[in-house]
């Protein structure tokens, strides 16, 4: 979390145009939305000025995300024509990676999955290459060319330009010569240029795209003919991997055009090919972040719903083809007798030239005839599942496949301080820029602090796994050594429930506590509301209540032991398990204890992982 002025950033997003968006909190009973619009010239020519916009204060009581809705409609009223609308394209925010042009490090993203990179190759002048005597670089070339050939140059050949290089540059620029590295060496005479044939004074030899290679690489998911990817071919068209390429259709092309044509090419085929009007394919609206919006059609293979295979599946069976009658049956169609419908007892068979019963297909949730609980009819489950209990999803904010999840975690903890490894190597801490990286770098911290063997990275991206999971104090410490870059949050003993209000099981005078470490608050209690969590910091609804480096620990009820403990890395809970949720099955409600980073805390945040937090 970080901090505006003395108000408290809850969540930023990024909207059209790139622009920034931060809700804050203002004292107790206020959220207001800043808008990073002062280099907007659109927003600024509306507005006659350059300051950042600032929304109107919305109720504490709404959600961020309630606020930015809110903030959005007004912020539309005022600056949008009515038709473009300024709307949330990313969330949460982070930093979007430079383009870097020529090179597949930075691909187009389109919203089907796949990806188009545009590798440029041509020529750069040999850094190795000089004039020598002669006043021009071709009379230079030329003689070195010579000697060589006579094999009387004693220096070896040192030819002018290196050929076939790939290509970067920052810009996607309209014109592709002339481009930067240039020669060392220039003739202020001036020299004919290769390209133009026009002399230029003090001429230097420039780089020179000459191809541009089109690739489209498929979804993860999808292999067309054995291939990962199309190419642009002969044709202008997108085809199979293992055709021969057209590199040099786009060479004197920008890639912001060279994209918009293969993006029409491939809707195009599809449509043809599909026939259907049309396919919504356009770059995510991130285009250098994968995204996943539309279902992916293939450009170059039929679907096997096409007219020619539908009327190769209707041919009746000639004499090559199998005429074995087929028996078929339909289940859950009328009452099986028991009184229920649809049950899986209920089936139907169907014959020859025999009348179906009615029925009604339904699109959808299928209505109710009459007022059900539907947490009634759970005998699929063990009754410790439900028992003192599940009291929905709107109360507890989990679903009952959640809540079932939650219940083999609190039988499933061990004790941590008797089941430590061997402290190892110290880690090298770097920052990190994503959750993966995060959990990584925490692997490898577990190590270091000789956590269990078991609390490594591939295990802790990992759900909850019996036999696996149930030392949470280490796989939540190992995660603050990395989220922090601190060792003192991650060295700390004590099973979970000595981090809570207590009491503990067993029965202990023993307490744990972040805040020694001078990097923590002291442990705040949360209780329940009415007796539920909603409205509650462990409601899954509460993310704005949530801040990064937020460690929640808490005891168990019904004498199970050791309790839990878990940590808010801004992208999940994590204990040495990736979880869905806060705990609360079979939590004792008087335990639960929240340990709140202070500013130094925040401050080791933001340097090592403020990229993901």
């Amino acid at each position: 979390m970080s901090l505006f002025g003395d108000d408290q950033l809850l969540k930023s997003v990024r909207i059209t145009d790139a622009m920034k968006v931060e809700v804050y909190q203002q004292g107790r009973r206020r959220k207001y939305a800043l808008f990073y619009d002062s280099a907007n010239p659109k927003i600024n020519n509306k507005r006659g000025n350059t300051d950042n916009t600032k929304s109107e204060k919305y109720d504490v009581s709404l959600t961020d995300d309630q606020v930015i809705e809110e903030a959005l409609k007004s912020y539309n009223l005022r600056f949008s024509d009515g038709v473009n609308l300024y709307k949330v394209e990313q969330d949460p925010y982070k930093e979007i990676p430079k383009r870097i042009y020529g090179s597949t490090q930075t691909p187009y993203y389109l919203n089907n999955g796949c990806r188009i990179t545009v590798e440029w190759i041509g020529r750069k002048p040999n850094e190795y290459f000089n004039l020598g005597t002669f006043s021009t670089a071709k009379e230079s070339q030329q003689f070195k060319i010579d000697q060589w050939v006579l094999g009387g140059y004693a220096g070896g050949y040192i030819p002018r330009w290196r050929e076939n290089e790939n290509i970067t540059s920052d810009y996607d620029v309209s014109s592709l010569y002339s481009m930067a590295p240039f020669s060392t060496w220039v003739v202020p005479t001036g020299e004919i240029s290769e390209s133009t044939l026009q002399e230029i004074p003090n001429y230097r030899d420039y780089t020179t795209v000459e191809e541009k290679w089109i690739t489209v690489y498929l979804p993860d998911e999808v292999t067309e003919n054995g291939g990962k990817y199309l190419i642009w071919n002969k044709n202008n068209e997108l085809a199979n991997w293992n055709e021969d390429r057209n590199n040099t259709h786009f060479s004197n092309t920008e890639d912001e055009n060279v994209v918009s044509q293969v993006i029409q090419k491939f809707k195009s085929m599809v449509t043809k090919l599909h026939g259907i009007s049309d396919y919504d394919l356009k770059l995510c609206p991130i285009d250098v972040e994968y995204c996943k919006l539309i279902d992916y059609k293939s450009p170059i293979k039929a679907p096997d719903n096409t007219p020619q295979q539908v009327i190769a599946n209707d041919t009746p069976p000639g004499p090559s083809q199998s005429s074995t009658k087929i028996k078929l049956n339909i289940q859950g169609l009328f009452d099986s007798g028991t009184g229920t419908t649809g049950t899986t007892s209920s089936v139907f068979e169907i014959k020859a030239k025999t009348d179906m019963p009615t029925f009604t297909i339904w699109t959808g949730d299928i209505p109710q005839t009459e007022l059900v609980d539907e947490f009634d009819d759970l005998q699929e489950l063990d009754e410790e599942y439900i028992e003192g209990g599940f009291q929905g999803e709107e109360e507890t904010g989990v679903s009952l496949q959640v809540w079932s999840i939650q219940n083999d975690v609190s039988n499933g903890q061990q004790d941590s301080d008797s089941n430590n490894g061997t402290p190892g190597d110290p880690v090298k801490i770097e920052p990190v820029s994503s959750f993966d990286a995060l959990i990584d770098l925490a692997g490898k911290c577990a190590r270091e602090l000789g956590k269990n063997a078991r609390v490594n990275a591939e295990n802790m991206k990992k759900g909850y796994t019996k036999g696996i999971h149930g030392l949470c104090p280490q796989g939540t410490q190992a995660v603050l050594y990395a989220l922090t870059g601190i060792k003192a949050v991650g060295s700390i003993g004590g099973n979970a429930d000595h981090f809570s209000f207590g009491p503990t099981n067993p029965a202990s005078t023993k307490t744990s506590s972040f805040a020694s470490t001078g990097y923590y608050n002291e442990k705040t209690k949360i209780t329940q509301i009415n007796g539920s969590w909603k409205g509650t910091y462990l409601h899954n609804g509460s993310k704005s209540m949530w801040q990064v480096g937020d460690v929640i620990a808490m005891a168990y009820s019904g004498g199970k032991s050791y309790g839990h403990i878990q940590v808010w890395t801004g992208y999940c809970w994590m204990s040495d398990f990736k979880q869905n949720a806060i705990q609360q099955n079979h939590v004792n409600p008087d335990s639960v204890a929240l340990w709140r980073m202070n500013d130094k805390g925040l401050a080791a945040v933001k340097k090592q992982s403020g990229s993901i937090s």
